[in-house]
């Protein structure tokens, strides 16, 4: 990247994730930059979808307001299903 606006030239023919790489490409240790950062990224997506997937399968729950208070009952199964059906769609929708 010898010229100035070489990044935004890649960004116009190539979109946004090879700017990414073309910045670590630059930097010293390249390669493990660009590994740390898929590590990061793929963390970040899962903790995001963990979240998602124990907020709705609560909200899709029959008892609701226990669910969210911590309270166990027999239900526990049926939240426990609903939360590994919300998983799965989530992981298949990204």
């Amino acid at each position: 990247m010898q010229s100035g606006g070489a990044l935004y030239q890649l960004l116009n023919e190539s979109g946004a994730g090879s700017v990414i790489y073309a910045l670590f490409d630059e930097l010293p240790m390249s390669t493990l930059a660009s590994a740390v950062f898929l590590i990061i990224a793929f963390l970040s997506f899962v903790t995001a979808a963990d979240s998602n997937t124990e907020a709705i399968s609560q909200l899709c729950s029959t008892d609701s307001q226990a669910a969210m208070a911590g309270d166990s009952d027999e239900n526990t199964h049926d939240r426990l299903l609903m939360k590994i059906i919300w998983g799965c769609t989530i992981g298949a929708v990204a």
